[in-house]
């Protein structure tokens, strides 16, 4: 959480891009809301919000996109755990398809590199996430994907703040 906060406390006093210091803040939301036994749920359709956020500044597609994460929130507020499943799923495919956006524009601009690896070391964190929670057997292995997970996650937030230091607004 502390790097989390860190980031965007950087972020905060520089001249970055609104909707990705927007995304850096529902990060940081929802990251608290897994760092203590809160709701995994509303840690992951704040998650979804981040990745819609990324989808928006990379297509400029705003309206919809907006309408859609409402109401994703609010169905997470409603129905609680019970969606959950739904919620990863619908996170699965917005990350998959933003670094396939992203790879496919970084071709063009080689700015968004950057912005990639930070995604792709992000989703490397989140299958690291899955791996230990539903195939994990012994302690010794969710030790390692523990630190797997660190391993991936907070490179992906520091290249994440070189992009945005890259390109300021």
């Amino acid at each position: 959480f502390l790097p989390i906060f860190i980031n965007f406390i950087f972020c905060l006093y520089r001249k970055i891009d609104r909707k990705l210091l927007f995304a850096l803040f529902f990060t940081l939301l929802a990251d608290f809301n897994f760092m203590f036994p809160f709701n995994n749920c509303l840690g992951v359709a704040f998650f979804v919000l981040v990745q819609v956020i990324y989808c928006i500044y990379l297509t400029n597609k705003y309206y919809l996109l907006i309408l859609l994460s409402l109401i994703n929130i609010i169905f997470v507020l409603i129905f609680d755990r019970k969606i959950l499943i739904i919620e990863t799923v619908i996170y699965a495919l917005l990350i998959i398809s933003n670094i396939i956006r992203i790879f496919f524009l970084s071709k063009k601009s080689n700015n968004l590199k950057i912005f990639f690896y930070s995604i792709l070391l992000l989703l490397c964190c989140d299958l690291s996430i899955l791996i230990k929670q539903k195939f994990t057997i012994g302690i010794d292995l969710e030790v390692l994907f523990d630190i797997l997970e660190w391993i991936f996650y907070i490179p992906s937030q520091i290249f994440l703040v070189l992009y945005l230091n890259k390109n300021k607004t």
